[in-house]
């Protein structure tokens, strides 16, 4: 507000000096005051004060001054132009100096918020990437405000932490928040439609998105993919085409476990306000967090297809019945590069551990797989990649895993492969066992073709071994099939 006042009074003052000068060097003319008090204003640049006499002939309020020295004319004009000088002068100072004074003002209000983010910030750090051992150093954060936006009295607040692992390895984070001043200072407070926007929707055939304006961007873009991806999806399962559109909800409020629990109902946070690597735009998160929710969605919608046929059944038989939450990852791979790219690199690792000599022990192994971590960016990516890969490795490293690893091998045979008992016994497959498995639909798809995916997917509904499944899906004998798996590790491990 005072910013714009002194542009105003900057172009009010500019105005009047334009107008001093036009009437300064233009026509003789006479302005008559009701006192009688006539100003003339000479070609000379001298301006003359005359009180008329009353009585005196109108016509000779008008006649041009005769006798006048020419020098103390030529003085007269200096010393109005020095004084128009001055007062300029004085002019510009004042506004300077108010100009000053709204800045350092601002600065202030800026400094105090810088301080109260970077403290909040200080307390919302994310945890490390791995578990350090007892006595070693813990990782070490810092946070940096990148800017400012005022909306009003609230500013939204653009920061970017960069955490430093015990190792060395650093990644950055940035996100938006939201502060308003209080008595007591500067409160964070959650954004409401006119921070983010008026609320949206846009519907495809498939889906109706709801969102804020500040999101649009990034879900036109996954709008334009959705029903592609939602047919690829149910096709891997054997569902019909989908008869009622699911809603998408993209929210700037916390989860909401029962609305999003609803059938054709998906809650996705909002891309604008999560926390997100600096790499990763808004539209990627909100493209991978989108399949993330439907591949879970069309696993759920499987299941139920299941047992609206045969009640209390799975469906698949109760050897398979892991792939209910492995096949997704599947899905998701084949929709997002990063995720591919990570699984790839974890499997090479995996599969070329056994061709090593001297054999790695499980401390190595441990050093080596938080490389990997590091090398992809794991930690950073973790809160957006959950549940689509194996990231809780690179928070805590199994060593009752690696020191298998370092004895044996990963499985590499398909009746080495996890199989729950059939007795029901609840055993919980680890990290080696889903990536095993994932190799052989992986295996499948580049050998086979994505619809052999399909094909696999209805062996574990009818077939309990692997020896009746392979040849009656892919009409080969269940030990050809393995030496085709077993070549295709040997190669991904080369690699």
């Amino acid at each position: 507000m005072l910013r714009t006042m002194i542009l105003r009074i900057m172009s009010r003052m500019k105005a009047v000096t334009q107008e001093y000068l036009l009437v300064h060097s233009g026509a003789n003319s006479a302005i008559v005051s009701k006192d009688n008090i006539h100003v003339k204003l000479a070609r000379s640049t001298v301006l003359d004060w005359q009180i008329l006499d009353e009585e005196k002939p109108q016509n000779d309020q008008s006649a041009a001054p005769t006798g006048s020295d020419p020098a103390h004319s030529v003085r007269r004009g200096r010393a109005v132009q020095l004084f128009v000088g001055l007062l300029l002068i004085v002019a510009a100072g004042t506004l300077f100096y108010l100009w000053r004074l709204a800045e350092a003002g601002a600065q202030i209000v800026e400094s105090e918020l810088r301080t109260t983010v970077i403290a909040d910030a200080g307390r919302r750090l994310p945890p490390p990437s791995r578990q350090a051992d007892a006595g070693a150093p813990a990782a070490a954060a810092t946070v940096q405000v990148q800017g400012f936006t005022f909306h009003g009295k609230v500013a939204s607040v653009h920061t970017e932490t960069t955490v430093t692992e015990p190792g060395g390895q650093r990644y950055s984070m940035r996100q938006r928040h939201f502060y308003q001043p209080s008595q007591t200072g500067w409160i964070r407070v959650r954004p409401n439609s006119a921070l983010l926007g008026e609320r949206q929707r846009r519907q495809t055939a498939y889906f109706s998105f709801a969102y804020y304006q500040i999101d649009s961007t990034a879900v036109a873009a996954a709008a334009a993919e959705a029903d592609r991806v939602y047919a690829d999806l149910r096709r891997d399962y054997g569902l019909p085409p989908a008869v009622e559109r699911v809603v998408v909800e993209v929210t700037a409020e916390p989860y909401r476990e029962s609305t999003c629990r609803l059938r054709n109902h998906l809650c996705l946070q909002s891309p604008a306000l999560a926390s997100l690597p600096v790499e990763l735009s808004e539209t990627e998160a909100l493209e991978l967090w989108f399949v993330n929710a439907l591949a879970y969605s069309v696993s759920r919608a499987a299941v139920e297809a299941t047992s609206q046929r045969e009640p209390f059944h799975s469906p698949f038989k109760v050897g398979w019945r892991h792939t209910v939450y492995v096949l997704p990852r599947v899905q998701m791979r084949r929709h997002s590069n990063l995720l591919s790219a990570w699984q790839t690199t974890l499997t090479r690792w995996l599969y070329s551990i056994e061709a090593r000599a001297p054999q790695p022990d499980a401390e190595m192994l441990a050093q080596e797989l938080a490389h990997l971590c590091a090398a992809h960016q794991i930690a950073a990516y973790q809160s957006v990649i959950a549940n689509a890969a194996p990231t809780d490795l690179c928070v805590a490293p199994p060593m009752w895993d690696l020191r298998y690893l370092a004895n044996h091998h990963a499985p590499d045979r398909l009746d080495h492969l996890f199989m729950p008992d059939f007795d029901l016994t609840v055993t919980d497959p680890s990290w080696i066992d889903l990536l095993a498995f994932e190799t052989v639909l992986d295996y499948v798809v580049a050998t086979y073709g994505d619809d052999a995916l399909f094909a696999l997917v209805e062996g574990f509904r009818r077939y309990d071994t692997w020896n009746t499944l392979i040849p009656a899906v892919f009409a080969v004998s269940a030990e050809e099939f393995e030496r085709g798996w077993q070549g295709y590790l040997k190669k991904l491990g080369e690699m």
